[in-house]
């Protein structure tokens, strides 16, 4: 290939890369996950489990969650949002 034209071409892809990266910067929003509550195991004692919300996602670290992606835990904390949530509308 011609040095001009590899030249043309490094030029680009260097100008292609800076525009993605600077895309990326200012697209991705970062949202760390917020703690919502804590459960106590049923089967082992002082074990505790947290249920944690990123954006409208719940996520668990009990086993049930790791496995099905839904558990008794995120189930309860999402019926404590909806209360709070309707406890907050009413009038």
């Amino acid at each position: 290939m011609d040095p001009s034209v590899q030249k043309v071409i490094d030029h680009y892809q260097a100008i292609s890369k800076e525009m993605m990266d600077r895309v990326a910067t200012t697209q991705i929003k970062v949202v760390p996950p917020r703690l919502l509550a804590t459960y106590e195991s049923g089967s082992v004692p002082g074990l505790m489990y947290t249920v944690k919300r990123t954006g409208d996602n719940l996520t668990c670290n009990c086993p049930g969650f790791v496995y099905r992606r839904k558990c008794k835990h995120t189930g309860m904390a999402e019926s404590l949002i909806k209360k709070t949530i309707a406890d907050k509308l009413e009038f």
